[in-house]
């Protein structure tokens, strides 16, 4: 009796990447901008928001969680000045929260030194620095997908930066355009952009 060979189906894992971008092109502070994330299975980021809720609350923390803040010790931080062992067992939770998930990172770093070099005609294509790094980021994010069963998808999930002005969803249908005119398919594995204020997942971005 024969048994024919069947290829199992296996089930999409509905990957989701969460992105969130760093500095801003028109600070004369700042010399680098860029954007970084990573991407792994939906599931895997609901027991991580799960496991990020009692971090906080474990810590009596009320609001949502900025390195930034916590490198210097400030605003909800501030308490914890001086206090190393407790910084450090906050950060080393936060940190085994993120392996845990076992995401694949992935990011971009653009020098605004290197980007105002460039022509104006090479400026205007790129449409500015942060374009590039989420061009970059996009595509990290929808290689994953790309060894995985035809069906799977990646959603791409970035932050609202209303106070910077940036424009994601701009970015993203230029993506589309410039992707389409050099002939990729990459794109097509991705299922939707979207933004959100502050998700739990971006905390760890």
């Amino acid at each position: 009796m024969k048994h024919s060979k069947r290829r199992l189906s296996l089930v999409p894992k509905n990957l989701a990447s969460y992105a969130d971008e760093t500095g801003h092109p028109d600070d004369p502070n700042l010399e680098y901008v860029g954007m970084a994330g990573f991407v792994a299975p939906y599931g895997a980021w609901e027991i991580f928001a799960g496991g990020w809720q009692d971090l906080l609350r474990n810590a009596g923390l009320r609001e949502p969680f900025h390195m930034v803040d916590f490198a210097h010790s400030r605003g909800q931080f501030e308490s914890r000045k001086g206090k190393e062992e407790m910084r450090e067992a906050f950060l080393g939770r936060a940190l085994n929260l993120i392996v845990e998930t076992r995401a694949t990172p992935f990011g971009a770093i653009v020098s605004l030194s290197s980007f105002r070099s460039l022509t104006h005609q090479q400026q205007t294509n790129s449409l500015d620095p942060y374009y590039l790094a989420f061009q970059n980021c996009t595509r990290g994010a929808v290689v994953e997908a790309l060894s995985e069963e035809p069906e799977e998808k990646v959603a791409m999930v970035y932050a609202y930066q209303s106070e910077y002005g940036t424009n994601n969803g701009g970015r993203a249908e230029q993506l589309w355009h410039d992707e389409k005119d050099l002939g990729y398919r990459r794109l097509d594995r991705l299922v939707c952009f979207c933004h959100t204020h502050r998700p739990m997942p971006l905390a760890g971005c």
